[in-house]
């Protein structure tokens, strides 16, 4: 008898609980949460949250404001925010602003409804603590280094619905092991938890997480895309595939334990900063001389270069 009272209490607890959940999620936002500030949109019926302003509160819940709805989180809203430790959005957000939370270091989870359809760029970068993220069927567009320097991220799901995803967006995650993407997504792929296009041309993010040493690229890439390897300390060695043309922008960027790279001919493109912070690296050029379609940077921590290399 007193174990069914005991559990009748707990089922009362966790329906209470939910109540008020739901009455966060859609009616009006919790008193921990008051002192936000928000302006109202040109169309007069909904709001974006613009900032922290006065609230207290470790814990952020967006829904609405003056009983009308939240529909985006402004560029810079929480940057550099330190006592944000959860944030939960709700179906009426749609966008995630550039720099949102940008810099939250104790912002461990982040709960986002189907409603957003945005994540801009930069929108959780540098959020040292972020460990839980999903991304909702929903989303659209994730924007350049949306999650970079997440360092304890571990595991990453693209849906089906995202058909725009920018530069790096995962770099410099020394977690990350897996990005796994919808296998009903008509624009990207994973492949041994890497990030590619659909057909496996462009390779967009490799996952820092990865303990292997070496690396091979499917042979369908011809571009190696911006900031792609950046901050992968572990790779060691890596030959790049006969198709590849195309290594952009910072593509190796402080893969510090990087070793040896072979270059062959058909690459017509390398970005400056390429090899930036690659203190140990040795680079073996196929092309006697720099190609005329590589930055003039593209070696800015001057590497040792061997030129004419033919093995």
């Amino acid at each position: 008898m007193k174990t069914k009272r005991i559990f009748a209490l707990i089922t009362v607890i966790l329906i209470i609980a939910t109540n008020m959940y739901l009455v966060a999620c859609n009616d009006t936002l919790p008193a921990s949460t008051a002192g936000l500030t928000f302006s109202k949109n040109p169309d007069g019926n909904s709001y974006t949250l613009t900032g922290i302003g006065s609230c207290s509160s470790n814990e952020i819940i967006v829904s609405t404001y003056k009983n009308k709805p939240v529909t985006s989180i402004d560029k810079f809203a929480f940057y550099m925010c330190e006592k944000i430790k959860k944030v939960t959005l709700c179906n009426t957000i749609t966008t995630i602003g550039e720099l949102a939370f940008s810099f939250c270091s104790n912002l461990n989870s982040v709960i986002l409804s189907d409603g957003v359809t945005t994540i801009d760029s930069y929108a959780f970068a540098d959020c040292y603590k972020l460990e839980n993220v999903n991304i909702p069927n929903g989303v659209k567009h994730i924007g350049d280094y949306a999650f970079s320097n997440c360092p304890n991220l571990e595991k990453i799901t693209i849906p089906s619905s995202v058909t725009s995803i920018g530069d790096a967006p995962f770099s410099y995650c020394d977690k990350l092991q897996s990005i796994e993407v919808s296998i009903e997504n008509a624009n990207y792929c994973s492949v041994d938890g890497n990030l590619y296009n659909k057909n496996k041309t462009k390779l967009i993010q490799h996952v820092c997480g990865n303990q292997n040493t070496t690396f091979s690229l499917p042979n369908t890439v011809s571009t190696i895309g911006k900031h792609a390897f950046y901050g992968c300390h572990k790779l060691n060695n890596f030959i790049v595939p006969n198709n590849v043309t195309y290594i952009g922008e910072g593509a190796f960027y402080f893969c510090q334990n990087f070793n040896t790279i072979v270059i062959h001919n058909n690459v017509t493109f390398i970005g400056k900063d390429a090899f930036y912070g690659c203190s140990k690296l040795t680079i073996r050029c196929a092309s006697s001389s720099k190609p005329k379609g590589w930055d003039n940077s593209w070696n800015s921590s001057n590497c040792s270069v061997e030129w004419g290399y033919t093995k």
